[in-house]
């Protein structure tokens, strides 16, 4: 007796049945591990290992992108003072120099318990100098209350400096994954959980991928199965880049109304006609006219290549 297919949302056939059947694509998800950390060089590596494309490997390291993950990281709230007081520790960007020094500040705020301010005041620098020494900090304290947590937030924000500058953190490896299945043409079928659909012309890649995924350095949560070629699939599917495509637009034309720069205006010209690109390798998988979504698209792309012009004349 066959299995019967589970469905997505009621609508999309996920797994075949023994009989052979035509795959759409693969709905994929993922997972990865908050203290998850690596290396440029093992990254590298694991990008050999599944020939995956270097281009999309994230980019290098920036030591002052390192050294404001790292001071962001020592916020700290709820810090019980005598008399019902809190004291929070907050980082704020004062900014950077003609040399391309970053200076940031704790600051020491104290709150009532019922959360009304009481003191505001710098209590510590931070500075990320563009050479020399990579991370001074310099104590300014206004009076003792605290100081022995303020100068363990200093001294922890150094720490994760080196710690940053050295290895990529989760966050970057969920920002690769989401950016390399959208080279993959990828839609996204459920927003809230993270689950996209990949075209089936992609599969193998779509396979080396999550085998990157789940290396030991990585130890993300990786699933991918085949959607079934069946009516309902294909309107799922369909629904899905109509929604897709309806996000892509909203924010071409939000970048567009904020009266962009030649160089930003070309960067939104290159990303409508990847929504152009995105809607006609559908067409193909889905075998149907999506007319109505590219109209909507060359009007936006049009939109944009009429701004640039003007802004270069």
């Amino acid at each position: 007796m066959n299995a019967l297919p589970k469905p997505l949302d009621g609508k999309a056939a996920v797994f075949p049945s023994a009989a052979p059947q035509e795959v759409l694509g693969h709905l994929t998800w993922f997972t990865v591990p908050g203290q998850v950390e690596i290396s440029r060089d093992d990254l590298m590596g694991g990008f050999a290992r599944h020939a995956l494309r270097e281009a999309l490997l994230p980019r290098a390291i920036e030591p002052v992108d390192a050294f404001r993950r790292a001071t962001a990281a020592v916020q700290r709230s709820r810090i019980a003072l005598p008399g019902g007081r809190y004291m929070n520790l907050l980082v704020r960007e004062v900014g950077v120099d003609a040399a391309g020094d970053c200076y940031r500040q704790v600051v020491r705020e104290v709150v009532d318990s019922r959360n009304r301010r009481l003191e505001y005041s710098p209590a510590a620098d931070l500075i990320h100098q563009a050479s020399g020494p990579a991370v001074a900090t310099s104590l300014r304290v206004y009076d003792s209350e605290g100081w022995e947590t303020v100068q363990a937030a200093c001294l922890q924000a150094e720490e994760l400096y080196a710690r940053f500058r050295r290895l990529y953190q989760a966050e970057a490896l969920r920002s690769l994954f989401r950016r390399y299945l959208l080279e993959l043409h990828s839609v996204l079928v459920r927003v809230s959980g993270g689950v996209y659909f990949v075209p089936a012309e992609h599969a193998d890649e779509l396979a080396r991928l999550g085998a990157l995924a789940q290396e030991e350095a990585l130890k993300a949560s990786w699933a991918s199965f085949p959607v079934v070629d069946t009516k309902g699939a294909r309107a799922t599917i369909r629904d899905a880049v109509a929604d897709d495509v309806a996000r892509l637009l909203a924010g071409l034309r939000a970048g567009l109304a904020e009266e962009p720069g030649k160089r930003a205006l070309s960067t939104l010209v290159g990303e409508a006609q990847a929504v152009l690109a995105l809607i006609a390798s559908y067409e193909e998988v889905l075998s149907q006219d999506l007319f109505d979504l590219a109209q909507g698209a060359r009007l936006v792309r049009d939109a944009v290549v009429q701004a640039l012009d003007a802004a270069g004349a």
